[in-house]
């Protein structure tokens, strides 16, 4: 089971270095419109 997380783990962070950084900061923008940010 540890090693799926593994692999899935590899390829959320594959298919994030493979957005542009503009596309990956208005998702990010989004996702904090949405909910509460962890971080104040």
């Amino acid at each position: 089971m540890k090693k799926r997380f593994l692999v899935l783990l590899v390829a959320v962070f594959t298919i994030i270095s493979l957005f542009p950084a503009g596309v990956y900061a208005d998702l990010g923008i989004n996702y904090q419109k949405q909910s509460v940010p962890l971080q104040g």
